[in-house]
This record gives C-alpha cells, structure tokens and sequence, in this order.
C-alpha cells in the first residue's frame, strides 16, 4: 500500500470512472493524502493481503465483480475495514445495496466532497490516536502488575486502572450498540442511568439558533434536566466560555453534590455532560478517557446522520400499491403505471443450472444504465426480481416507454452469464405493459402472467427480438 508524505494514513480508492476518480484523488492532494488506486474489485482485494488501508473510498459500481463481492470480504465481515461509498447522480441508486454494510460515511461528487473528506479523515486520525493512548494505558498497567506481583494482599494501582479501563470500555461498548437503534443522546442516558454509582447526571447542548443551551426533555433514573439558558447572542458552532461559566453555575444549583463535567466535542465543544456521585473509586476515574471515547461516539453519530437517502424517484414495494390506489382515487388520469417485466430473464437464468448468472452484478449494472432512461418526474418501485413499476406523467409516456423499449433491447444480457458462448433464447428480453391503476388489477395480473410464465419454454434462436407492449 503507498504510503504518503507528511502523512501516516494511507486511503485506497477503487473506482474505474476516471473522471470521479481524479476529483476525489484532487481533493485528497488538498488534505496532503496519496490514495493508491485500483481500478477493479480484484485488484483490491488481492493488494489486501500485504497491507490494509486506514481507508477505502469504493464506487458504489464496484460493490461486486464476478463472483467477489465486497461485502463478503473477510475484513469488512470481522470489522477491521474502514471503508466509505461514493455514487454519482446517476449511481446513487445503488446505495440500496450498502444499507446492510456499517460505512463510515458517503461521499458526493460536488463541492461538499473535501470538507466530507476532511471530516472522514479527522475521525481516522481520531480513532488511532485514541488507540495509540488506549494501547500506551495498557502498557502502563502491564508494567505496573509487573512490579506489584508481589503485593497480592494489596488492591494494586495496576489492577484498579485495569477495571478502570474495562469499565470505560464496556460502557461505551454498550452505547455503540444502542445507538444502532436510537440517537446518541438517548444511548447515553440510558445507559448512565444504569450505573448505579453515578448519583445524578444532566446534559446541556446548543440549540440550533446557537442562542440557548438546552437538555433533552427525557424520563431516566438519576438524570436531571437542565433549565434552559438564554446566551444573549448567537454561538458559533459551539459551547463558548462564557457559556460553560453560565451552565456551571447552573450544575452547582442543581446537584446535591459537586459535579464533574465532560465536554463533548464535533469540530469544538457540542456539549457539556456533568456526572454526580459519592464513590470514593470515581475520584480517580480516568475521566479524559471516557471524554475521549465519548466524543468519538458523538462524531460517529454525527457522521452517520450525514448518510444519504434513497434518490427521491424510489418508491417501496408497498407505497408503490399504495400510491396506485391514491392517484385511482383521486382520478389523476395524467399518470399512468408502465410495467417493466423481467421474468423471462429469470425463467432463462434459472433455468440454465449449469451457466451460472451473476444477478448482483447484473442489478447494480442494470439500475445504473436505467436511470438515465427516464424522466425526472417518474417514480419508480422494484417488486421483488419480476417486475419494476414506472409511474409516468401522460406527457413523458411516449418518451419513457420508447427509451425503456429501446434499452431493454439492446441491454447486453450474455455478459451476465459465465459461459458467454453460449446461444440465448428470444424469449429472454423483459417486455413492457400498461398496468390499470389499481393494485388489486395489477396483482391479479402479476399472479396471471407468472403463473403462465412457469409453463412456457424458452425457444432458442441467435437472431431473434423480444416483444414489446404497450
């Protein structure tokens, strides 16, 4: 892997689209980053074996080549890969295929893409140091069990920062995985209400006009919500001096006992965290370590609110039968419902056993091209393998159903099978149809046309065309 001067992280980019590849490798050079970069999956994968990157920026067309899937690599399955996704307009489609994978962000091809970048490696940077401070604490109580072996009778100091460490580590271990159902604030007060030797806790953040510290309105063991504090002028971006003075005053009213307080921070502090308690251990707490940790969790979370949607076009399964009974309802006659069936290809694909067919990579190419065969203005939804569903406004059927036609034509299918030798029926090709706009018309259809589908074999021809109905 190359390694890059004046810098001690190194960033793989895979991505065959030159053009978004010297973008992204441009605004890396601005962060003085290097990335070596592979133009294919495998070429990766392989180079993964000598040395693997602190990051990976992978095209979202590359998730998959052949029969190599990224997600299927062992160091993404065991989590020592950290890795980020970029799609084009045109691709952003594909992020589907991404929901199932923990990346540590997306990336967009326009001017948010070297803050984003920033942003990433900061965290990385974050993350090893914290490692590095994590690694030199453990060799400080290693170090230190050594020279009082002897003293068994004796609590040793090694021994108490070693349950120190644990505890700071299980906690916020334990957050981590609540936060993959909830949002940070409510992973930690949860999670504080359940130590038993914390007292008392409460949490001031900036409001969004960065002109009040507020606390979240929440029910929990132990946590005391702040009052509100006016700050007379709008903060910038985060909790300034004066601010922490106000909202300290504040903790010393509101505990029985003295507080101690942790600042949170994003790119400054975002939030003041004060923690009561009488346990005499806590007053050697490491507690800049739980900041630390604490923190890290925050910009996790923050990142993670950044991830993009689905493109506004896609509509779910069940919305899409939905939306049919809407507009039927609303007698929108301006729309209609344009059926794309592919289960001729799948009768083809799952009938040929012995040639086998690469269905994620036929997808992901598939949804790339077809993108920009419609309007703007169509809505679209994929039901299961068989069918994809376009909502079409009357003025772009013509436009839409010729440029799906055409596309589905002249889409090239042989390269999606192993054997690409072989003859493929006429009958491979997906037709189009007009569907009535009503979901229950269009199930007894789909049911009518996929049971007839089951008893029909496919022909073999080398020169033929599919057909189209519209």
């Amino acid at each position: 892997m190359q390694n890059n001067q004046g810098s001690d992280l190194s960033v793989a980019l895979v991505a065959d689209d030159m053009v978004s590849a010297k973008e992204i490798s441009l605004a890396l050079r601005k962060l003085n980053i290097f990335a070596y970069h592979y133009q294919n999956l495998e070429e990766f994968w392989a180079s993964t074996h000598l040395a693997t990157p602190d990051l990976v920026i992978l095209d979202v067309t590359k998730m998959s080549q052949g029969q190599l899937q990224f997600s299927a690599h062992p160091k993404v399955i065991a989590g020592k890969l950290r890795y980020a996704f970029f799609a084009k307009e045109s691709t952003k489609i594909l992020l589907k295929s991404t929901l199932t994978l923990n990346p540590m962000g997306y990336l967009h091809i326009d001017m948010t893409l070297e803050n984003s970048l920033k942003g990433l490696l900061t965290r990385i940077e974050e993350e090893k140091k914290n490692q590095n401070t994590i690694n030199e604490l453990s060799d400080r109580i290693a170090r230190l069990q050594t020279k009082n072996k002897r003293m068994v009778s004796e609590r040793s100091e090694a021994e108490e920062f070693r349950a120190y460490v644990d505890q700071v580590q299980n906690l916020t271990s334990s957050i981590h995985d609540t936060m993959k159902h909830t949002d940070f604030n409510n992973a930690l007060i949860s999670k504080l209400a359940d130590w038993v030797d914390i007292k008392g806790f409460g949490i001031y953040e900036l409001a969004r006009d960065g002109q009040r510290l507020i606390s979240p309105e929440v029910s929990a063991k132990n946590y005391h919500p702040m009052p509100s504090l006016f700050l007379g002028h709008k903060g910038q971006n985060s909790i300034e001096a004066f601010a922490k003075e106000m909202a300290g005053q504040v903790a010393l009213d509101l505990f029985e006992v003295d507080p101690i307080v942790l600042e949170i921070k994003g790119q400054k502090t975002e939030m003041l965290l004060y923690l009561s308690f009488t346990a005499e251990y806590l007053m050697n707490f490491p507690w800049y370590m739980l900041e630390q940790t604490l923190t890290s969790l925050y910009k996790e979370s923050k990142l993670a609110n950044q991830a993009p949607k689905l493109a506004g076009q896609f509509l779910p399964m069940w919305e899409a039968l939905d939306y049919m009974d809407k507009l039927n309802q609303e007698g929108q006659s301006n729309i209609k419902a344009l059926v794309l069936d592919l289960s001729p290809l799948l009768k083809v694909a799952s009938g040929k056993v012995t040639n086998k067919f690469y269905w994620s990579t036929f997808y992901n190419e598939f949804f790339i091209q077809l993108s920009s065969q419609i309007s703007g203005s169509t809505k679209l939804s994929v039901l299961g393998p068989w069918e994809i569903i376009f909502f079409v406004e009357d003025n772009r059927l013509e436009q839409d159903s010729f440029a799906l036609g055409a596309y589905v034509k002249k889409f090239s299918y042989w390269k999606y099978f192993m054997d690409q030798s072989s003859v493929l029926p006429t009958e491979i090709y997906p037709t189009l149809r007009l569907s009535p706009m009503s979901s229950a018309l269009y199930l007894k259809a789909f049911e009518k046309n996929h049971k007839e589908a089951e008893h029909m074999t496919p022909k073999t021809s080398p020169k033929g065309r599919g057909q189209l109905t519209v």
